[in-house]
């Protein structure tokens, strides 16, 4: 399922390997402090365009995430953490 720029869903399956996740889809990625692995946040609709010419608005805002963080479980380690707003990584594939 692919969300759009004010929708986001927490991806719930693991990575399958201890490298970066590949994927066609655009996505905001999170990086686990524990084991260093990289998984998704969300995906992006790969059709969303900027109504701005803001050549780096191209993919939109990021996820709203509570001021505090939002625990999150790693699905390679199971490690919960906290995670916030600017560690949201914009990963393209």
């Amino acid at each position: 399922m692919v969300v759009s720029k004010s929708q986001a869903r927490i991806s719930s399956s693991p990575p399958r390997r201890k490298e970066r996740e590949s994927s066609n889809v655009p996505r905001w990625v999170l990086d686990c402090p524990l084991c260093k692995v990289e998984f998704t946040h969300s995906e992006i609709d790969p059709e969303y365009r900027s109504p701005l010419l803001d050549p780096f608005a191209r993919f939109g805002d990021k996820p709203e995430l509570p001021s505090a963080g939002v625990n999150l479980e790693c699905p390679n380690c199971r490690e919960v953490s906290v995670y916030k707003r600017y560690q949201l990584t914009y990963r393209d594939s």
